[in-house]
């Protein structure tokens, strides 16, 4: 789809009923040339807590070529780092 939202949205309802496509198509999505597939694959990716993509997304947070994208990934993948950590990365014992 092209509107960023349902496709999302999609993608998410795939990932939850643990499709074997969906993993293929949020990959294709975090690297799609707009912006805004990108920022909404990263969504899917917070609210499903997907560890798996981490490296992905911390690329991402270096390397996307859209500001407001990189800053997104990088929140989200210090929000993955937290859930690996479950003393609770970043915080001091």
């Amino acid at each position: 789809h092209d509107q960023a939202r349902p496709r999302a949205n999609a993608i998410r309802a795939l990932m939850q009923m643990c499709a074997g496509d969906a993993m293929t198509t949020l990959a294709t999505t975090l690297d799609d040339s707009r912006p805004a597939q990108r920022s909404s694959a990263l969504w899917v990716v917070e609210a499903l807590g997907l560890v798996d993509v981490a490296r992905h997304v911390a690329e991402m947070s270096i390397t996307d070529p859209d500001q407001d994208v990189k800053k997104r990934a990088d929140q989200v993948v210090h929000g993955l780092i937290h859930l690996m950590d479950p003393q609770g990365a970043g915080h001091a014992a």
